[in-house]
């Protein structure tokens, strides 16, 4: 009876500590919090958590053990247990931790990483010389490196098919463009030239839907106020047509579509692509004609990202990589990764606290994915 009594309780308490931060910035309060109790929040969460691990833990039997590092193996190395790994995994929660960690450090494990996300980009192998797996090479390779995951949106490198570090070919050498405007996955010449389009807009929302897992059209981007109706160019109409319903999307979408401009459709920097349409460089409009950023904004307007002027791509991605979007994206990906989910079906209540999981663990999605194996849910579920 206590033990389901401070089940309910942590439960309660973990749902009302979620309430208490802001949807613009993770990890920061609102006013109203900070003022309206004495309670130290950050002491009474760690204490939750203490809790309802100690409840968690009581569940941890043997039989459920087994048949979670069963599936656990099947996911992360796609073969089954040795029967030394099992004997060991049902000695306890820590032998279990121990087991999945040493999945977590394979060679089958960053396979099986890079397959994932070569299967979530929809690109791999090389085309036309463009190496289409760079995005999932520079995922991979942070992940098993236990590197900051921020980096897939702001790393100023590409990682090759050794998965080693090199130069992105999007920048051609040049490495003041590189520093200034590289944007991981984002400025790899594979993501722009596999998405490019007319005002760049697909390239504005696969960025959208694969870190802020957002399925579908992507937008409109809720947290984003955008720009007022009177800075969208009115030259493609239906931009800034409230009657129609667009000008939800596009008041946030065509800041960061002129960003893209400054790459061309072949998926490199080109600050002065070909005027002529049928060179495949320069920026094109739904019917194939020179696009340019007087498309999309009117003069004299700066883009904009949560009221404040947007430089770049790079710029765009970085502030990006700081919103509650891309941090509870990450603990939904992985969650539906151990699940057999699409990335994009939201985030089972009870595993909310991942969440911050993901601040706690300064973004390193290895101890995060240990979290989610061990989590009640993917071993009571099975």
């Amino acid at each position: 009876m206590k033990l389901l009594l401070l089940s309910f309780i942590a439960i309660h308490l973990i749902g009302c500590l979620e309430a208490e931060h802001t949807v613009s910035e993770y990890g920061q309060k609102s006013q109203s919090s900070q003022t309206s109790s004495t309670v130290d929040f950050d002491e009474l969460h760690k204490l939750v958590q203490k809790e309802r691990e100690a409840v968690m833990s009581f569940d941890y039997t043997p039989a459920r053990l087994s048949k979670a590092l069963r599936s656990a193996s099947l996911l992360l190395v796609k073969r089954l247990p040795t029967p030394e790994e099992e004997a060991e995994a049902i000695t306890g929660l820590s032998g279990y931790e121990a087991v999945v960690s040493s999945y977590l450090e394979s060679e089958d494990f960053k396979a099986v990483m890079l397959e994932y996300f070569q299967n979530d980009f929809n690109m791999a192998g090389f085309v036309d010389a463009v190496n289409y797996n760079e995005p999932a090479n520079l995922i991979t390779y942070l992940i098993v490196n236990n590197e900051d995951y921020r980096q897939s949106i702001t790393a100023n490198f590409c990682v090759n098919d050794d998965f080693e570090k090199v130069e992105c070919s999007t920048f051609k050498g040049n490495l003041k463009a590189a520093q200034e405007e590289a944007a991981g996955v984002l400025t790899t010449q594979a993501f722009l030239k596999k998405w490019e389009s007319a005002f760049n807009f697909i390239r504005v929302r696969e960025a959208f839907a694969r870190f802020a897992c957002r399925s579908g059209q992507a937008y409109p981007d809720e947290q984003d106020v955008g720009h007022p109706v009177e800075d969208i160019s009115d030259r493609v109409k239906t931009f800034n047509d409230r009657k129609e319903g667009c000008f939800n999307c596009h008041k946030s979408m065509n800041a960061r579509a002129s960003l893209f401009y400054r790459f061309d459709r072949n998926g490199f920097y080109n600050l002065n692509p070909s005027q002529d349409p049928d060179d495949g460089e320069i920026t094109v409009t739904d019917t194939g004609e020179v696009s340019t950023i007087r498309d999309l904004l009117n003069d004299g307007v700066e883009p904009l990202y949560h009221g404040k002027p947007l430089k770049s791509v790079r710029d765009y991605a970085v502030r990006f990589s700081k919103k509650s979007h891309f941090r509870d994206c990450i603990a939904q990906r992985f969650t539906n990764f151990a699940l057999g989910r699409s990335y994009d079906e939201p985030l089972p209540k009870d595993l909310i606290y991942l969440n911050e999981r993901v601040d706690a663990h300064d973004f390193k999605i290895k101890p995060l994915l240990l979290d989610i194996l061990k989590s009640k849910r993917f071993v009571m579920s099975l």
